[in-house]
């Protein structure tokens, strides 16, 4: 019987000051501001232009999926999942909770079918809130990424990920909209 499988990230953190490195379940991490998202995305879009959303959706999309998938083979969600029989809701549910843990932001599950549609909902998301002033469109286009590559991950297959509504556009939350591609 599965009593608290709630995994604890910070938990597992390790530190190596010889050589400077922080892991988390035997991966390196580094530690980022919050700003520094919005200051990517700033800097991006001095450079190419529009383009600065899509060149962070995808940069999320790819860390997402190899995120994930190491999650899936090295992490203590990998041990739940076999000892527990879990499916791809319940991992994904457990993904979810890692992205609240790494603080992106208090993440929710609003609505989940994989092979249609998931909606995941973000409070206080960082990269929203580091925007002082009210934005035309939704900025967490790495976040979005994050969930389709983590989606792809979890499920197989290619997935979309559209953030609906947005904090730093004025909106409660950020909304995601998740779709398998066809």
């Amino acid at each position: 019987m599965e009593k608290d499988a709630r995994i604890d990230w910070l938990g597992d953190v390790r530190r190596d000051e010889k050589r400077g490195s922080v892991y988390i379940s035997g991966e390196r991490h580094t530690i980022v501001h919050s700003d520094s998202f919005r200051l990517y995305r700033e800097g991006i879009s001095e450079i190419i232009g529009d383009g600065a959303d899509a060149v962070l959706y995808m940069a999320g999309k790819r860390h997402g999926e190899n995120f994930v998938k190491v999650m899936l083979k090295k992490s203590a969600i990998a041990g739940f999942a076999r000892r527990f029989r879990w499916g791809r809701n319940r991992i994904t549910e457990k993904v979810a909770d890692v992205l609240s843990q790494y603080g992106f932001g208090a993440t929710s599950i609003e609505k989940m079918d994989l092979d249609k549609e998931s909606i995941i909902v973000i409070k206080n998301s960082c990269i929203a809130s580091s925007y002082k002033k009210r934005q035309e469109g939704p900025v967490c286009s790495y976040i979005s990424g994050l969930l389709a590559g983590g989606a792809k991950a979890i499920a197989g297959g290619d997935y979309n990920s559209v953030e609906t509504h947005c904090i730093a556009k004025g909106d409660k939350n950020c909304r995601f909209v998740i779709k398998k591609e066809k």
